[in-house]
């Protein structure tokens, strides 16, 4: 577990501090600060659920001031959370380029329940590239109902 005794709710706080103070550290206290938020980040999503991810969100991901970065790293070295990923950047009122691209490729994920995640955390932007759009709009042809569902909505 990583070293705090105050917990994931200091985690918060940190990740907004960090947030607005990054353009003023020096770029390895920023990569110290940031190992210690993957390592909250990761203990978070080992221990507080289970094997079946598909429903799942991270609070401490969720946030906003969460460097949306460190989402993307933890996905690339725990290919098994990509659903939590999913529905957390789909929790997040405003998503990067990078990141609605990221969901505009889950939406050809193997697995269902990734591609309704990522189908309804597209929905949720309130604006979108045409490409995303059009994605969407392919989506309502997906052979599981819940994708089609979740692309209407």
């Amino acid at each position: 577990a990583p070293r705090d005794l105050i917990g994931g709710r200091h985690q918060q706080i940190l990740a907004s501090c960090l947030n607005e103070a990054r353009a003023r550290l020096d770029v390895a206290a920023a990569m110290k600060l940031d190992a210690e938020l993957m390592k909250w980040l990761r203990f978070e999503i080992q221990t507080c659920y289970d094997k079946d991810q598909r429903d799942r969100i991270s609070t401490l991901g969720s946030q906003s001031s969460f460097p949306e970065s460190l989402l993307f790293e933890v996905l690339r070295s725990v290919r098994s959370w990509k659903a939590t990923l999913v529905n957390t950047l789909g929790a997040r009122s405003t998503l990067s380029e990078s990141a609605i691209k990221f969901l505009i490729g889950a939406l050809k994920d193997k697995h269902a329940y990734v591609r309704k995640s990522a189908a309804a955390a597209l929905g949720k932007q309130s604006t979108l590239s045409e490409l995303a759009l059009q994605s969407l709009i392919d989506a309502l042809k997906d052979e599981d109902y819940f994708v089609r569902s979740s692309a209407a909505e």
